[in-house]
């Protein structure tokens, strides 16, 4: 059953009878309500949501918020959500720096709004966006048993299961409406609308029992009340005070019985709700629901609500406005000097006194309202203070905090020689003349004037894109000064008598060593050469590159790095291998790419070649799920996978036909004869596994 604000069931009623007492639940909050409306006002979840929350907190601690329980590891977990070693720790931890008390209701769903903003963002991702529905609770209850309680998995259908069907018909489906206000926590002055006096403790005591009444306002701390939220709505503590806080006397919860002063006790007779209505707030004991603060002459009691003047009180900030500090930008003589300050609270205008020291007399005392003001001085010594005038609180009367004063000085004017420190305003660019102030010798002016600053050269530097089967490269030129750029050479999409370093697409598991061909076609005369491997470290790592192919010679790595030279027979072909090792989790695509500088090619008389890039691609899977067998890589393993073998054992297979990984079905790191035989073999129904696969 949910609650409702006072002023929504004020106006119901009297839309149906005359003026009459209106009645309100008599008990306090439970632990499930303070949850609950804590989501629904703090976290701002709807119902579903909400609902979701609720039935973890039964399920982990029944609403207990001091629960206790030694988890299987021996180690203790305690409150509404069964928090457990590092997060318990956090609790206590954020509740003592933000005094809070860990052991409360409060205190442990502040911190559960911490968390769900900083250690448990995933937890709070996976409650967004759900519906506002019996199945949204669903989700949100299973949800935030897996992702924020993260319970044993038998626990998350359970737990969705009540979410839907025991909270959502108990809290489901209506409007949202909060149990009170929302007030800014601070000092203020409590006037009584009814009468325009004020809420005070006449008799100026601390001791249990004080009476507190009403008086003509006097601006002492005798009427100011610190407001400050606590578990179900406000605690009001006099500011003079030590301890004790604005109480149902006695915990006499009759209507017409005084309120009083007490020592704080926890109990609900001491926490008030503040419920908005048009001119006010009407102050509602938490303890009993249909009673609220209610002045009678001088004496404040609580009554049931009436709807009288007398019940709604105004919340006047009670801080005086803040000393101001003014800046002072001094012209010289004859020149405007500018006074400025930062607004303060409270304060509605200020007043500025000016005073010449040297002549002993004010200049100026003027009055203003914004944040600045300015006039003429003749040169001497000066001093200037900015008062802060008036506050929200009117019928006090005008009053002024006392500002700092500042002293400044007033020079006079003198002739500028412009030959002093250039500063550069806008460099100069190799496109465009710049802009420097040179300011006057004498180094106390600070007067400059505006040159111009001649264009630069352009100084380029050469940047190599290499083209791919895909696109176009280039060889552009950039000058680093004012980032122009030409492009000198279209390097274009290669076709099949282009040279081409080409990596191959290959299959593996995770945690395995697999070896992928790089094919460097055409290599039209080139007798040196260098590249570089480009891939994700945390994926993969290279192991080494080496080559059977005779074509390929002095071939030395370092690291990603590959340099080697062609025999001098001008191949046509240039074979590497390059052995990666697969890292333990990875899973998808692993791009395995490669990239070279302006010199990474040449022949015998010096002249540079620029090959096209094709990258490849590392896909893992799981061991179970790679098809040895399937050569061509199209999903299934047949008849065409034996004639690719036989093809490439042929040598009459272009590049990128076959994976490596999987027509090496005996796992011998060869791709030959023995693997068409297996396949065949397995074809046949005569082996139902590959050697690679035992």
């Amino acid at each position: 059953m949910k609650k409702k604000r006072l002023i929504c069931l004020l106006l119901s009623v009297l839309m149906a009878f005359a003026p009459a007492a209106l009645s309100f639940r008599s008990e306090a909050l439970s632990v499930e309500e303070q949850v609950y409306r804590f989501i629904k006002d703090e976290l701002n979840f709807n119902d579903a949501q909400a609902c979701g929350i609720l039935s973890s907190i039964y399920g982990e601690s029944n609403f207990n918020p001091t629960a206790y329980a030694i988890d299987v590891d021996g180690l203790p977990s305690y409150g509404l959500c069964m928090w457990h070693m590092g997060r318990l720790d956090g609790l206590k931890e954020y509740c003592s720096d933000n005094g809070l008390d860990y052991t409360t209701v409060y205190g442990q769903m502040c911190f559960l709004k911490y968390e769900l903003f900083n250690g448990e963002k995933t937890a709070y991702a996976q409650m967004l966006g759900i519906p506002n529905t019996a199945d949204g609770a669903y989700i949100a209850g299973y949800n935030w048993a897996k992702f924020f309680e993260r319970c044993t998995s038998a626990a998350y259908v359970p737990r969705a299961n009540r979410a839907k069907t025991v909270y959502w018909p108990k809290y489901g489906g209506t409007p949202d409406e909060p149990l009170y206000s929302t007030i800014a926590e601070g000092v203020y002055y409590l006037k009584n609308n009814g009468t325009g006096k004020y809420l005070t403790v006449p008799s100026h005591q601390q001791n249990n029992g004080a009476d507190v009444a009403v008086d003509d306002l006097v601006i002492n701390d005798y009427f100011k009340i610190y407001v400050t939220k606590s578990v179900a709505g406000y605690l009001m503590k006099p500011v003079f005070t030590t301890g004790p806080v604005v109480n149902i006397y006695a915990n006499i919860v009759q209507s017409g019985k005084n309120v009083t002063l007490y020592e704080p006790t926890g109990s609900m007779s001491q926490e008030w709700y503040f419920d908005v209505v048009d001119d006010g707030y009407v102050l509602r004991s938490c303890q009993v629901t249909d009673l609220v603060m209610d002045l009678s002459g001088d004496s404040v009691k609580v009554f049931t609500y009436t709807g009288a003047a007398t019940q709604i009180w105004t919340l006047v900030p009670a801080s005086l406005p803040a000393a101001v500090t003014p800046t002072v930008a001094a012209g010289k003589s004859g020149e405007i000097t500018m006074i400025s300050w930062n607004a303060v609270d409270f304060a509605d205008s200020y007043f500025v006194t000016i005073f010449d020291v040297g002549r002993n007399c004010s200049v100026t005392s003027s009055t203003v309202t914004g944040t600045s003001y300015g006039l003429a001085l003749q040169d001497g010594s000066y001093t200037v203070r900015v008062d802060s005038m008036n506050s929200p609180l009117k019928e006090a009367g005008d009053y002024m905090t006392a500002g700092t004063d500042v002293a400044f000085t007033v020079e006079k004017l003198h002739e500028h020689d412009f030959t002093g420190v250039h500063e550069t305003v806008t460099p100069s660019t190799c496109t465009s003349t710049g802009l420097e102030k040179v300011f006057c010798s004498d180094p106390t002016c600070g007067e400059y004037v505006t040159r111009e600053i001649p264009k630069k050269d352009h100084t380029f530097t050469t940047i190599l894109t290499p083209a791919t089967t895909e696109s176009e490269g280039s060889i552009d030129k950039l000058c680093t000064f004012c980032g122009y750029t030409y492009t000198e050479t279209v390097l274009g999409i290669p076709t099949q008598s282009d040279p081409l370093i080409k990596i191959s697409n290959v299959t593996a598991s995770a945690g395995s060593t697999v070896d992928v061909p790089v094919t460097f076609t055409n290599p039209s005369g080139v007798r040196h050469a260098s590249f570089n491997f480009v891939y994700d470290s945390s994926k993969v790592q290279i192991l080494e590159v080496i080559s059977n192919d005779s074509a390929v010679a002095d071939l030395f790595t370092n690291g990603d790095s590959v340099m080697f030279s062609l025999a001098g027979n001008d191949p046509d072909k240039a074979q590497l291998t390059c052995r990666i090792y697969v890292k333990s989790g990875v899973s998808g695509d692993v791009l395995l790419s490669s990239s070279y500088g302006l010199r990474s090619f040449s022949d015998d008389e010096g002249n540079y070649v620029y090959p096209a890039l094709k990258h490849g691609t590392v896909t893992v899977k799981e061991f179970s799920a790679i098809l040895y067998g399937d050569a061509n890589n199209d999903g299934s393993v047949n008849l065409k996978d034996v004639l690719l073998l036989r093809r490439t054992v042929a040598g009459a297979v272009y590049d990128g036909e076959l994976d490596p990984v999987l027509a090496d079905v005996n796992g011998d790191k060869k791709v030959d004869m023995k693997d068409v035989l297996y396949l065949r073999r397995f074809l046949a129904g005569e082996i139902d596994q590959f050697p690679v696969q035992h």
